[in-house]
């Protein structure tokens, strides 16, 4: 899989790896001294993947049996946090300020 991924930094966030795929935002985050849940294996990357709309994942995952912690706020989003089968940690991310396709704000409404 060949992913067009960059170095991202962003403040209070150690240097990590983006890319945008498919309209959706990837952020890969090495796990240790990661802010988020705790990782059970510190060779376990990190998976962020972005949204406009954090509340309604965290009710489709809770809906769906999936143990979630969240949203939090961080400051700079709201996250949900989940382990996927394999017991990696996986985080949805709704930067403030971050865009909806059609254009509009996430905070509007």
């Amino acid at each position: 899989m060949e992913l067009p991924l960059e170095d991202e930094e962003h403040p209070g966030v150690p240097l990590h790896y983006g890319c945008n795929v498919g309209g959706v935002h990837l952020a890969i985050h090495a796990s240790a001294g990661f802010t988020g849940v705790p990782t059970r294996d510190a060779q376990s990357p990190v998976m962020v993947l972005g949204t406009s709309n954090v509340r309604a994942i965290a009710e489709r995952l809770s809906a769906n049996g999936v143990q979630t912690i969240g949203p939090t706020d961080h400051g700079f989003g709201l996250i949900v946090s989940f382990r996927d089968p394999d017991g990696n940690l996986v985080e949805i991310l709704e930067e403030y300020g971050a865009l909806i396709p059609s254009g509009l704000p996430t905070g509007s409404g």
